[in-house]
């Protein structure tokens, strides 16, 4: 193996490496994405209880401050549902992040590999020109004992 494929079987290594630890970055964000998710998911549940809990006031007599209680209540979940949402969007975004980061990492390994490739194709033919032309010689030598021999 020539030193020029050497460094670049290291550098190939150190590819991998980065590439596993982007895919280490994918993981986590998704499982991110997933809790976001449920939180958000949670968070609207609230919501709609808190909703269903002020219309069912609504239905009936009901004193000034129980109401203004379920409002603010309302306002809460809903904020905190807002909260939620926007988390999981910034989730959604480092999820994304890391996914192209991943796929970035994988197509530079990739090139790396496809040059070792060429490198050790260009190298087999290098050897086996040579190796010919030494075949080549030594029969060159035979027939020439040969003819004088003969």
């Amino acid at each position: 193996m020539s030193p020029r494929r050497a460094r670049i079987k290291k550098l190939a290594s150190h590819r991998e490496k980065e590439l596993e630890r982007h895919a280490s970055r994918l993981a986590q964000a998704q499982a991110a994405v997933s809790a976001a998710r449920s939180l958000a998911d949670a968070e609207a549940r609230r919501v709609e209880a808190a909703e269903r809990e002020r219309c069912n006031l609504a239905d009936g007599a009901v004193a000034g401050d129980r109401w203004r209680e379920a409002n603010e209540w309302l306002e809460m979940r809903a904020f905190h549902h807002d909260a939620a949402l926007h988390h999981l969007a910034g989730a959604r975004s480092v999820a994304e992040r890391a996914r192209e980061e991943l796929l970035e990492a994988r197509a530079a390994l990739r090139r790396l590999e496809v040059l070792d490739e060429r490198l050790a194709s260009a190298e087999a033919r290098v050897l086996e020109r040579r190796e010919n032309a030494l075949h080549d010689e030594i029969a060159a030598q035979k027939s020439a004992r040969a003819r004088r021999g003969g």
